[in-house]
Formats: structure tokens, sequence, C-alpha cells
């Protein structure tokens, strides 16, 4: 996607203004819509009072969005950090012996087959793979 290849500020930045300026038109077609229905002493104490709510609801729906992105952005980085180490792990045994590095290599495959297949599924339920630990974990 276009947006999440962006900066993480101008991600935030864009989203914070998108979000800022669809609050208002819903603001603005809402009150074109009521005003028509409201007392005049409705109309001079509510105006304000909506839109400071409409104004802190984007505010705060922006920082969701904004805190959601650079986690986004931390996960991207942590797994391009980990797929960078394994590959180079598994490319540096290839300046050694071939048969005596087959174990590691075969290792090392396992380790991220175990990872893709079992680890990111548990991963969005906030748990790790013991499976994933074990090839970690192996001498």
């Amino acid at each position: 996607m276009f947006f999440f290849s962006l900066p993480s500020w101008l991600g935030a930045v864009l989203f914070a203004s998108f979000a800022t300026i669809a609050a208002l038109g819903l603001y603005v077609a809402l009150r074109w819509i009521l005003i028509r229905h409201a007392a005049d002493d409705t109309q001079l104490i509510s105006g304000p009072s909506i839109q400071r709510m409409g104004t802190l609801y984007a505010l705060v729906l922006a920082f969701v969005f904004a805190q959601e992105y650079l986690d986004y952005n931390e996960i991207n980085a942590t797994t391009t950090s980990e797929a960078g180490a394994i590959a180079s792990v598994y490319n540096g045994l290839r300046k050694y012996d071939f048969d005596k590095t087959r174990e590691i290599r075969r290792a090392v495959a396992k380790y991220v087959e175990t990872v893709i297949v079992e680890e990111w599924h548990l991963l969005s339920e906030h748990k790790l793979s013991p499976n994933a630990w074990k090839h970690y974990d192996r001498k």
C-alpha cells in the first residue's frame, strides 16, 4: 500500500489532517441539516459545544491512528532486522563446507518455517510459539 510506504511522520500528519477534515466536514453537514430544527437559544449554546466535541473527537482519532501507524512501523523494522540477521547467518554458512553446515542450514530453515507458519499466527494473540523457541535455542 502506498500509504504505508511513507515515512512515519508524514503518514501521521496526513492521517491527522484527513481525520480533522472529515470530522469538520461531518460537523458542517450535520449543522446544515439540523440548524433548521433548532430554536435560537439552543443554537447559541449547542453550536460551540458541538464544534469543540467534534474537534476533540478528530484529535483523539488522529492520535489513535498515529500510535497504530508507529506500532506498524516498529513491527516492520523488527521483522526486517530479524530477517536480515537470519539471512546473514544462512548465507554466511556458504563460506564453510557444504556437508558440514547442512544440519545448521536445515535448523535455520526449520526455525524460519516455524516462525512463519506457527508463531506469526500466535503473535496476533500475544503468544509465542514454543516450537520456534526450541529451534532457536538448539545447540
